[in-house]
């Protein structure tokens, strides 16, 4: 018989242990904030763009001086790279954009394959040189004029 009530005395206080009706344990009352980790603000690497990119990378780079042997207009305040494409955004008037191309290309033996056309609302002319064709679009926006450079391999 001592054995059988040592045995319900033990299911006994398992069960009370167990049950919703059982005290739980009270957490420990935290006085203090943790100290947190200082964030670390990861910000982007700016390297030295070459001027010889290579043409499959897409995105926007750092105002370059030339691409694939063009020269970009100096004083261009933007540039973007996407699909072998370069273009970039100038404070200057249409004319004074293709006057200076019309006088920098021949000099790096690039020559031009058309007369300028007018389109409206912008300029587009092209240049040849080794079997690559480079169209240039000049639109107008908000005092500013984007220069598209599209390159064309025959």
């Amino acid at each position: 018989m001592k054995h059988f009530t040592t045995t319900i005395l033990g299911i006994a206080v398992i069960l009370c242990a167990c049950s919703p009706i059982a005290p739980m344990p009270t957490p420990p009352v935290q006085t203090e904030l943790p100290e947190l980790a200082t964030p670390t603000l990861l910000l982007p690497t700016i390297m030295p763009v070459s001027t010889t990119t290579p043409a499959n990378m897409t995105g926007i780079i750092p105002v370059v001086e030339s691409w694939e042997g063009v020269p970009v207009m100096p004083g261009a305040i933007s540039g973007m790279f996407e699909m072998g494409d370069y273009v970039y955004t100038i404070e200057a008037k249409a004319e004074e954009i293709t006057a200076f191309y019309e006088r920098a290309m021949p000099d790096l033996g690039w020559q031009p394959r058309e007369d300028k056309t007018r389109l409206a609302p912008g300029t587009a002319f092209t240049y040849y040189k080794d079997g690559t064709f480079v169209f240039f679009m000049i639109q107008s926006k908000d005092g500013k004029q984007t220069v598209y450079m599209h390159f064309v391999n025959q």
